[in-house]
């Protein structure tokens, strides 16, 4: 009987159970089946094209996945400065790495890093990853301000702010020079370009061996298709190092020609938004030949007014292009200074001779120094969305800003 009693429970159960399923009710799917969800009303899921709200992360988001069709579809026509109004960050990134520098009676001085003893970091990204990652790094060390230091080194990220030094590659990927007539010289100033599926870092050298003169500043750099293997230096510019100078050398491609802007900290003749740091730019047809010549090319960039104020001028700056429009980051100096004590600037032109900046600093922090920027598109919404990988002199750190700015477009 008790065998009978629990046999006929488990039937009306499987009737009952089989009743409910015709009224509509949710299945229980067997193990590696799935069931189909309803669909959610529209009113409780955006589509996906839907604009973002004014949250900086989520439009930042949206910017980065739609960065193609952005670029396919809308062309960058001006900017308004005045809109820019962000909160800095106060979290340093921490970017793990270890910095070798001179080589004394055969050993090697090394700094191990963390979230500080870094500067000039130039940043690209790529919508679609470049060899598995959708920014690349170059950076150098200067922990403590100690130039021995200051080594091209390459990073990789996937969102920008967590960095990792990319498989299989050993930083930096160029050692401090080799001593010359007992001068020793060292490395600064990196730049990343992308040419086609090449890509370039750059460094300015100081008081190194050229031609058998130490006396001199150069531009060398060396080019990878994976990221990891790199070619050989090569020698891309030199000049005289107490006559000229190409400080924070930033090249970028326009049409078919190349333009590479830098700081001149030797202006004979004070001009209206500089004493004796000037910013100017060489064109070349080819990424690996510029002529550092105020003589021959290394013209003079206009600035409208004096934005930094009569106390500051330029010191490092970093250019870009997008559609249109040229941007200049430049971070400044006290008149005669070396790059401690100033603030950083975002300007634009039409033509990549003539800025206008804004008379604000970005954030308004001040001991900022060299930096960089990626932008993104956000055409429907009016606005770009900049990226900003700001260093700070105090401890040599970097901090990752985000920011919008009102723009104008139009269909391509």
């Amino acid at each position: 009987m008790k065998q009978f009693s629990i046999l006929g429970i488990y039937c009306l159960l499987l009737l009952c159970l089989a009743a409910s399923c015709k009224k509509g009710s949710v299945l229980i799917a067997p193990p590696n089946h799935t069931v189909k969800n309803t669909p959610p009303t529209d009113s409780a899921v955006k589509s996906i094209d839907s604009l973002p709200d004014d949250n900086i992360d989520n439009e930042l988001t949206w910017a980065i996945e739609r960065t193609n069709q952005e670029e396919n579809t809308y062309r960058l026509d001006s900017v308004d400065l005045s809109s820019i109004n962000f909160e800095p960050s106060k979290e340093p990134l921490t970017i793990n790495s270890i910095a070798t520098g001179d080589l004394i009676n055969d050993i090697l001085n090394k700094d191990t890093l963390s979230n500080e003893g870094w500067t000039h970091p130039s940043v690209l990204f790529f919508a679609n990853g470049w060899n598995g990652y959708k920014y690349w790094m170059a950076i150098t060390p200067y922990p403590k301000g100690r130039n021995q230091y200051e080594n091209p080194h390459i990073f990789t990220s996937q969102d920008g702010k967590n960095w990792n030094t990319p498989f299989g590659l050993e930083n930096p990927i160029e050692g401090t020079p080799t001593p010359f007539k007992r001068v020793q010289g060292y490395n600064s100033d990196v730049n990343l370009l992308m040419k086609g599926d090449t890509l370039i870092c750059y460094w300015r050298a100081n008081y190194v061996n050229v031609n058998n003169d130490n006396n001199v500043r150069c531009i060398y750099c060396k080019t990878t298709v994976d990221g990891i293997n790199w070619s050989a230096k090569r020698l891309i510019s030199v000049w005289n190092a107490v006559k000229l100078d190409v400080i924070a050398p930033s090249i970028i491609k326009d049409s078919e020609t190349y333009y590479c802007y830098g700081v001149n900290k030797y202006e004979t003749t004070a001009g209206t938004y500089y004493t004796t740091n000037a910013i100017r730019r060489m064109q070349s047809n080819s990424p690996f030949n510029f002529v550092a010549d105020i003589t021959k090319g290394y013209d003079l960039i206009n600035i409208a007014g004096r934005p930094w104020g009569e106390g500051q001028e330029p010191w490092h700056i970093e250019a870009r292009k997008m559609d249109n429009l040229w941007f200049l980051l430049v971070t400044t100096t006290p008149n005669g200074g070396s790059g401690s004590g100033g603030y950083l600037y975002l300007g634009y032109s039409t033509d990549g001779i003539n800025f206008n900046f804004n008379d604000h600093p970005l954030g308004k922090v001040k001991n900022t120094y060299k930096s960089s920027i990626v932008i993104h598109k956000l055409a429907e919404k009016n606005k770009l969305v900049v990226e900003l990988w700001r260093t700070s002199s105090l401890n040599w750190q970097i901090f990752y800003d985000r920011f919008t700015l009102s723009a104008k477009f139009s269909k391509k």
